[in-house]
């Protein structure tokens, strides 16, 4: 099925001089990205782990003292190294392939240097009263453009594997959806608060793979309208955000992981911190390590432990006071 910003895709690759794009890539990528802690983001509304989302809300590295993107289970990890420049790169060769072929009075901006940030003003007590100030939700959409109709929409670039991009062929538009459905919400969420007139999100997925039999690169696009509903996403995330940082900090009852036989399975096999702890890694659910982190530097993987012929002998009286 045709549609305009695939059009467009194609139109701009087919214009663009290899090395042209590949300048275009180069310049894309070298702009830093930010990520503010602190704030209900679209990728953030997306973790579905209660305790991990309250981890990045807080800013928490992988491990305490260790800060990196491409991390696995708190180690450095290869495949998800692989995976965010496949991310990065293709998203600059979309960016401007859809420039070249819109023109850049149409393309409105672009991350990472396109920034919404809005703080909550409205009548739930939680999150207008997060601090004091009001919570905060901010993003980075991938791109925001002008169609001819001339309603303001967003798009964004998704590069699956080639395996994940079939399965979405064959099941359709709600496969899409249920990976990507909070992001884009979230996104149009906060676009809408600033006063944009968004009307739609744009899920674009294309892949790096094809050959010369194929008459067109894997590329579809699935559509998601804005709907006043959706507005319930983003802000449920934050009370439950605002709810477990009262319990953690006020109670030290933590969100609780998810179940330990996860750990082999979507989403503990990906995320960021280790579902167990090992005499290499904290685990998720040693919360204490990160802030103790904080105070002293230290944690228990760089503190001796005691001597093994010469155990501590703790007496039942300081057991009992600690």
């Amino acid at each position: 099925m045709s549609h305009y910003l695939r059009d467009a895709f194609f139109d701009g690759l087919n214009t663009l001089d290899t090395e042209d794009l590949l300048q275009a890539i180069g310049e894309h990528i070298m702009v830093r990205g930010e990520w503010e802690p602190g704030v209900i983001s679209p990728s953030l509304t997306a973790n579905e782990c209660r305790l991990a989302r309250l981890k990045i809300f807080l800013g928490d590295a992988p491990q305490p003292g260790y800060n990196r993107i491409a991390v696995r289970a708190g180690a450095p990890d290869a495949i998800s190294q692989l995976n965010f420049i496949r991310g990065f790169c293709m998203e600059g060769a979309v960016v401007a392939a859809i420039r070249t072929a819109l023109g850049k009075d149409r393309l409105w901006g672009n991350a990472p240097s396109l920034l919404f940030r809005w703080r909550y003003k409205g009548e739930d007590f939680l999150l207008n009263n997060w601090k004091s100030k009001g919570m905060v939700f901010a993003g980075h959409p991938d791109m925001m453009v002008w169609p001819e109709q001339m309603e303001m929409e967003l798009v964004q670039i998704k590069t699956p594997s080639i395996f994940k991009f079939e399965r979405v062929e064959r099941m359709g538009k709600d496969e899409a959806l249920r990976s990507y459905r909070a992001q884009m919400a979230t996104e149009l969420y906060i676009g809408r608060k600033m006063g944009y007139p968004i009307e739609r999100n744009h899920l674009f997925m294309v892949t790096w793979e094809g050959t010369p039999k194929m008459k067109e690169p894997h590329c579809n696009i699935v559509t998601m309208e804005w709907d006043e509903s959706m507005a319930m996403i983003p802000e449920e995330i934050g009370r439950e955000i605002v709810q477990d940082y009262d319990a953690a900090y006020t109670q030290g009852r933590w969100p609780a992981a998810l179940p330990p036989h996860q750990a082999s399975i979507f989403p503990c096999l990906y995320c960021r911190y280790p579902r167990h702890g090992s005499f290499d890694t904290i685990g998720c659910e040693e919360q204490g390590e990160w802030q103790r982190f904080e105070e002293t530097g230290e944690t228990r993987l760089t503190v001796e432990p005691p001597p093994a012929n010469d155990p501590q002998i703790i007496t039942r009286k300081r057991r009992l006071r600690k």
